[in-house]
Formats: C-alpha cells, structure tokens, sequence
C-alpha cells in the first residue's frame, strides 16, 4: 500500500512538475514577443529620426514609415473627412483611466465635427503602468483587420474595469471579437502576427518621436493641445482653430 501510494503521490507530482514547465514555457514565449516588439520600437524611433533628418534617405529607398503628428499614413485608424481642416491626433492608451474618461466626449465630438474634424487614433500603451494595454492594443488591430477596428474600440473603452486586472485578455478579447461577428480563428492569428504588433510599435515610435508625455496626448494641427474631458472644452478649441483659419 505504501509503495502504490507512493507512486502516485510521485505520478501527482511529475503531472505539477509539467504544467508549471508549460507556463513558465508559455510565460517565457510572451516576454519574448513582448522584448522584440519593444526592440522593433527602438529600431523604428532611431531609423524614423535618421531617416527624416535626411529628408527621406539619399538613396531614394523607403525607409521606416512613422509618422509625424502632421501626417496621416494609409495603416491610420481615422474618423471624419480627410478634406477636414483640422486634424486631431490621439495617442492612447486602452487600459488608462483617464484616456476611458475621455473616450465618450472625444467620441461624440468627432461624430459633431466629422466635417471640420479629421481624427486619428495612435496607440500608446504605458506598459509599466497598464499592463493590459498593449495586448488591448493588439485586439484593436486584429479586429481592424476585419474591418472592425472601431468597434472594438469602443468596445474595449466601454468594458475597460472588466478585462482592465484580467489575467487572461487574450481569451477575453477572443470573445469580444466572436461577439462582434469576427471570425475568431483569423482573430487570434492577427491578435499574435507580426504584422499586427508592428503596427502597435510604429504608433508607439511616432508618439516617442512626438514626446508624448503621457495618456491620453492629443495634437490638434501639429500642436499639443490639453483639453479638459467635456464637450464644451473640446468644441471650444476647435470652433476656435476654425475661427482662426478664416
């Protein structure tokens, strides 16, 4: 009797020994993702300022494509007419308290002013601070590339207390995106791609290069501007940027 139990006291063990293994594998795998995409963070910052302090390269080839808070590239997330005369620039952060607070004000102010406004949306996850926010980021990207970036969004900002200290996002934002009719497999390839976590990097490197000193940060025509998170304070600066221009 001693010796059978023994050999499944031994069996228990082995079984526990194996699947701490696999999460620490698992565990290891995500940091490894997670030190590339911020070494291809590095490469861009360095490269985007080389680059545009040449004026586009004397070679003539395209170099790292991040953009200024002047500029709108085809990967973009934006709202409103491209025609518009102003630009809005956003830098934020999916899991940010304060960037939630914003969410429903600058939402309905780029509805209003969808004319006179040309919003853009960059990510910027704190990852020291939220670290939630860059795997947030992911799922919006990965949602986009099904064409529902925005709604996962909104989506995201909408339930951000409930997915905010989740441990597992990733199985969460999984259901978000099959709630938002997207294909779930084609979502968790996205959600994992290079493509998807490069594109993340790119808007943290052109938030770098702007100094973005925090979230949410917002340029309005190339410059900083701060607006208090109500409607008055927005439709303020922008009535009175239209203003100016006339």
């Amino acid at each position: 009797m001693d010796d059978i139990s023994f050999t499944k006291r031994e069996r228990r063990e082995e079984r526990k020994a194996v699947q701490v293994a696999d999460r620490k594998s698992a565990a290891y795998q995500e940091k490894v993702q997670r030190v590339g995409l911020w070494a291809v963070v590095v490469v861009l910052v360095v490269g985007g300022v080389w680059y545009l302090s040449r004026g586009g390269g004397s070679s003539g080839q395209p170099g790292p494509v991040v953009p200024t808070v002047n500029q709108v590239t085809a990967d973009d997330w934006t709202a409103g007419s491209a025609d518009a005369p102003l630009m809005l620039v956003e830098y934020s952060d999916f899991q940010c308290p304060a960037c939630g607070n914003y969410y429903t004000t600058v939402k309905k102010v780029t509805q209003d002013f969808s004319n006179q406004v040309h919003f853009v949306y960059r990510n910027f996850p704190l990852r020291t601070l939220h670290p939630n926010a860059e795997p947030a980021a992911w799922a919006a990207e990965a949602a986009g590339r099904q064409g529902k970036f925005w709604e996962m969004h909104d989506l995201l900002f909408e339930r951000q207390s409930q997915w905010a200290d989740n441990l597992n996002t990733k199985s969460t934002f999984h259901g978000y995106a099959v709630e938002l009719g997207l294909d779930g497999n084609q979502f968790d390839s996205d959600y994992s791609s290079s493509a998807v976590r490069n594109k993340v990097a790119t808007d943290v490197a052109s938030g770098t290069v702007a100094k973005v000193p925090g979230t949410p940060t917002f340029f309005l025509n190339g410059q900083k501007v701060s607006p208090s998170p109500d409607y008055a304070s927005f439709s303020t600066l922008i009535n009175d940027a239209l203003a100016a221009q006339k």
